[in-house]
């Protein structure tokens, strides 16, 4: 449902889902990407679990060691009060029944 929000919100075209991206040391597979302006958003759905939470940050380190064409990293929570090491996720996550704004800010 997360993924048809945002085809909606930005329109089906700029919107990729399952797109490998090009980090500074490996390719990842993020769960949506919204092209806008040039510009990259990489959307990864994180289930509340410590591995999932793992993952996403290891993808996220390796994209934001891209410098300064690094694409937005946004860490989506499907329940944000059972996620654990939240806090190392904080400043990139969003729930995933925030408003649509929320959604575009991300972005």
């Amino acid at each position: 449902m997360f993924l048809d929000r945002l085809d909606t919100l930005f329109g089906a075209a700029m919107v990729a889902r399952s797109r490998v991206v090009r980090g500074a040391s490996e390719d990842w597979t993020f769960d949506a990407v919204v092209e806008r302006a040039g510009r990259l958003a990489l959307f990864e759905l994180v289930p509340p679990h410590a591995v999932a939470v793992g993952s996403a940050v290891t993808k996220f380190l390796d994209i934001r060691d891209l410098g300064d064409n690094e694409p937005g990293r946004i860490a989506v929570l499907g329940d944000k009060a059972a996620t654990p090491h939240l806090a190392v996720l904080s400043h990139t996550a969003i729930a995933a029944d925030d408003p649509d704004t929320v959604l575009a800010a991300a972005a």
